[in-house]
């Protein structure tokens, strides 16, 4: 039963991590597209956050019921034969271009923070990734 409650707390914080810390709020993020607008966004912040919830939610028990093992799984149940591959195939671009827009801001924070060679920045943060 141990083995259940770290793989949920896998799923939650892989999800928390990359819907919200990769791809949403790097906190510059959460101030050009709601704190800006005042009591406004600050509602359209909680009405993000519950989409975020609710939608999670609907993925996870998805792939709760057709116990899946990969994310190719629930595209193929959702997309069916004609559109999973153009779903994948999304998923896979929008993630390489997140993944190309940090290694792209890890290199910038080194070069300017710390002053150093821009690719020494890359090579250390690729280092790091294993």
């Amino acid at each position: 039963m141990e083995n259940g409650k770290i793989s949920t707390f896998k799923v939650a914080a892989t999800y928390i991590g990359t819907v919200v810390g990769a791809g949403f709020a790097s906190g510059q993020e959460m101030l050009q597209f709601f704190a800006v607008f005042g009591l406004k966004g600050f509602w359209g912040l909680i009405v993000v956050t519950v989409l975020f919830m609710v939608f999670g939610y609907i993925i996870m028990g998805i792939g709760r019921s057709l116990d899946a093992q990969s994310h190719l799984q629930i595209i193929k149940h959702s997309g069916g034969r004609f559109l999973s591959p153009l779903i994948d195939w999304l998923i896979t671009f929008f993630l390489f271009g997140a993944l190309t827009a940090m290694i792209a801001g890890t290199g910038a924070w080194q070069n300017s923070s710390l002053e150093s060679i821009l690719f020494g920045g890359i090579y250390l943060w690729l280092s790091l990734q294993h």
